[in-house]
């Protein structure tokens, strides 16, 4: 892990900034985040949630059984600072906690002197 590292850059006119993962030279992970002031959560219905004991994966609007429901947002906005807009990792990457040390590193860089 010697020749990873964490790289950011920043868009002023859409407010986006970037924070990209970069392994032997080559980016491996994006994560792309706005700072925000208000968001939802995010509600999956609850009987759709596990199937004969195996968790459902959303892909497309179809689930592992083939059964597509809708997934909603609350009505009340909570108060936040960071919104994520795009998460990747290069599928051979994934498992290693990059998705997790780029969210890390826009916690801690987004805003100047504050951990979010």
């Amino acid at each position: 892990d010697g020749d990873d590292d964490v790289e950011v850059e920043e868009d002023p006119l859409s407010g986006l900034t970037s924070y990209l993962y970069v392994s032997n030279k080559r980016i491996v992970g994006l994560l792309v985040v706005k700072r925000i002031q208000r968001a939802y959560q995010v509600i999956v219905p609850t009987q759709h949630a596990k199937t004969n004991d195996k968790t459902i994966n959303i892909k497309h609007g179809e689930s592992e059984s083939s059964t597509s429901f809708s997934i909603s947002r609350s009505l009340k906005p909570s108060r936040a600072l960071l919104g994520i807009h795009q998460i990747w990792v290069h599928s051979s990457h994934r498992n290693k906690g990059i998705a997790s040390k780029l969210v890390t590193a826009a916690r801690d860089h987004l805003i100047f002197g504050m951990m979010i």
